[in-house]
């Protein structure tokens, strides 16, 4: 899959530059439904689970990425 943020950004009626800064900028901060909305429109589907932590020292976050997939910068 090989999508463009202008894409991405055309499928979530959103400027591109919107797009943009919440993929790259430094103090960005975007929601999991803003998140969970670029994934959509890029056609990827989120799998998610919850399940107790075996210990402390366990991550609160697991994420697994399964084939490597690459956003286009035009």
């Amino acid at each position: 899959m090989n999508i463009s943020k202008s894409e991405v950004a055309r499928r979530l009626g959103k400027q591109l530059s919107a797009v943009s800064r919440s993929l790259t900028a430094d103090d960005s901060n975007p929601t999991i439904v803003t998140l969970l909305e670029m994934l959509d429109a890029m056609g990827v589907r989120v799998i998610l689970t919850v399940e107790p932590r075996v210990s402390d020292d366990d991550p609160l976050l697991n994420v697994r990425i399964q084939g490597r997939k690459r956003l286009t910068s035009a």
